[in-house]
């Protein structure tokens, strides 16, 4: 497997506060091409999912792909608003390798200003960052990563967890992958296992 980034969409996507109205929600059952804005290694399948890399990380191991949505969406409304809109996304996703002895560095959900990240990296950069802009406060990048591989030079504590990034790939704050059962138990989930899960951020 490769580097999977997650950008705006996959699958299912609510949203609070588009451009156009501050109380909008919408909804996908599977993509066309024409719904989202795709760059680098991502593609829309025959079957209407978001596949954000190929999975060939021998042959290209910075491999990265981007899938934004198309429209705008305002978070702050006036734009010169101090109080920001709030958000809620549930979307489904499945990290599969072609190798199972190795893996890439998972997946991201990101809100940007904007959507062009050619000059980014892939692996522990997630193909949002690079070495010389990392951390670098004018990235104005907030995202929740779904990661698979533990990078000291990250302060990763473990290569199994979910992080919040903001202008930068270290996480500001990050937990060990877990989900509760129906009966209210908190339970490991391994982020790579090649099963569906449902994330949900708000």
């Amino acid at each position: 497997m490769s580097l999977l980034i997650f950008l705006v969409h996959i699958l299912a996507h609510i949203c609070r506060s588009p451009a156009t109205s501050l109380n909008s929600t919408f909804l996908f059952n599977g993509f066309r091409p024409s719904d989202l804005n795709l760059s680098d290694s991502a593609t829309v399948t025959r079957t209407g999912a978001l596949s954000l890399t190929n999975g060939h990380l021998a042959t290209n191991p910075g491999i990265k792909g981007h899938a934004f949505y198309p429209a705008i969406l305002q978070f702050k409304k006036p734009p010169g608003a101090k109080k920001t809109q709030s958000f809620s996304t549930r979307f489904v996703f499945e990290i599969v390798s072609q190798f199972p002895e190795s893996g890439g560095h998972g997946l991201v959900f990101v809100l940007a200003p904007a959507t062009n990240f050619s000059q980014a990296t892939g692996g522990s950069y997630l193909g949002l960052f690079n070495r010389e802009n990392n951390g670098n406060p004018a990235n104005h990048v907030f995202a929740v990563e779904f990661d698979t591989v533990q990078q000291e030079k990250m302060n990763d504590k473990g290569g199994n967890h979910v992080g919040i990034d903001v202008i930068g790939a270290n996480s500001s704050f990050l937990k060990p992958a877990t989900y509760y059962t129906e009966f209210g138990k908190k339970e490991k989930m391994v982020l790579d296992c090649q099963t569906t899960i449902q994330a949900w951020i708000e």
